[in-house]
């Protein structure tokens, strides 16, 4: 590689840290010098001038605070609105299909405490790190404890233990309320 190379957009000469990678170029850099990149990318830079938008996955005309801000795209606004662009990123994220991250998004209690969910920000797909699998919709405080305890029955198990054992297993408790 030579060290030094012409910018395309501001015909300086350079030294070739002055360039971004790029693996597909015969020199292994990019033609425009990071400066002028930075600048380019600043100009393109959309305001939100949409008050509603379609959302081109369910095809429902909503309003502009359905959907997250978009810098780059015209109107400055993404495509998809924010349940949407989430349950085709959860699908991707956990390699299941998008028809069962939207059924699990159905569920109305965690699998482990029972407590209902009172919206989509209380539901948590649970997966196992070592394996990848998908497991079901917790609670945060339920999935949290699962990576608390590394996925591991033998700590929750200690843990059940060690609860009983100290006499403060509030599942044996009544509480009086009054």
């Amino acid at each position: 590689m030579a060290d030094v190379k012409v910018c395309r957009s501001c015909k300086s000469e350079k030294p070739t840290t002055e360039f971004n990678r790029a693996s597909h170029k015969a020199d292994g850099l990019q033609t425009e010098c990071k400066a002028c990149c930075r600048e380019r990318k600043r100009r393109v830079f959309y305001q939100v001038t949409l008050s509603h938008r379609r959302c081109s996955a369910c095809g429902t005309v909503k309003e502009a605070s359905c959907f997250s801000v978009h810098p780059r795209t015209k109107g400055g606004l993404r495509t998809q609105c924010k349940p949407c662009y989430n349950e085709r990123t959860q699908a991707r994220i956990y390699k299941i299909d998008l028809s069962n991250v939207r059924a699990m998004r159905q569920s109305k209690a965690c699998e482990i405490c029972g407590d209902q969910f009172t919206s989509a920000q209380d539901k948590n797909i649970d997966h196992s790190h070592a394996f990848g699998k998908v497991r079901g919709v917790l609670c945060w405080e339920c999935n949290k404890m699962l990576g608390n305890a590394r996925d591991q029955s033998r700590i929750l198990l200690a843990a059940v233990e060690y609860l009983r054992a100290s006499g403060t297993d509030m599942s044996r408790m009544t509480v009086a309320h009054g």
